[in-house]
């Protein structure tokens, strides 16, 4: 099971990579043509508004990771989130599937907090990583708790709806390779790996 875990783990970080490098290519290029204009000119009405639009998303961002994430609130997933879209293939689909995977997730890690590392947006997109701390005190995925203090790291990108400012789309990377190991589901064998 272990094995699978981890193969799970890489075959992720690999599909994540190609989509994030897919969205922010295609965001990019649209934001770059956007913002030419000759030296000395103001930014135009559109600009601006393109700008304040970046700073909300980024805001309802940063409010979902401290309502949701930090303060373990799924209730208010009603608020912010879509109820149909979600692109973590170990969660289930939508709010209901968000829910289901950290209900556990809280109770094997009563104290985790998420400490926003960088933001980015692009258009109706919100790169966020987060450095998550805690402590592994209930059982994890079969796991019975070992009081040890536990550090991931996410990438979440986060696709936003202008019109009702809702996010409508979510894809992440979790190291969870490093997070299995903490936990004691898996163990790297250094003598192998120094051969």
């Amino acid at each position: 099971m272990a094995l699978s875990l981890a193969f799970f783990a890489v075959l992720s970080l690999i599909i994540y990579g190609i989509i994030i490098t897919s969205v922010l290519s295609q965001s990019q290029q649209t934001v770059f043509a956007q913002q030419r204009q000759p030296l000395g000119q103001k930014p135009s009405e559109q600009q601006l508004l393109q700008s304040n639009s970046l700073e909300v998303n980024k805001l309802l961002i940063k409010s979902f990771v401290q309502e949701v994430f930090n303060k373990h609130n799924l209730t208010a997933l009603d608020k912010y989130y879509a109820p149909n879209i979600q692109h973590n293939p170990m969660a289930g689909q939508g709010r209901q599937g968000f829910k289901q995977f950290f209900i556990p997730f809280f109770s094997a890690f009563p104290d985790v907090h998420a400490t926003i590392e960088h933001i980015l947006a692009e258009n109706s997109v919100v790169l966020v990583f987060l450095n998550w701390t805690g402590t592994h005190k209930g059982q994890f995925q079969g796991i019975p708790a070992t009081n040890k203090p536990i550090n991931m790291r996410t990438a979440d990108l986060f696709r936003i709806d202008d019109i009702n400012g809702t996010i409508v789309e979510h894809w992440d990377v979790v190291d969870s390779l490093n997070l299995l190991n903490q936990v004691g589901a898996l163990t790297f064998n250094q003598s192998n790996a120094k051969k």
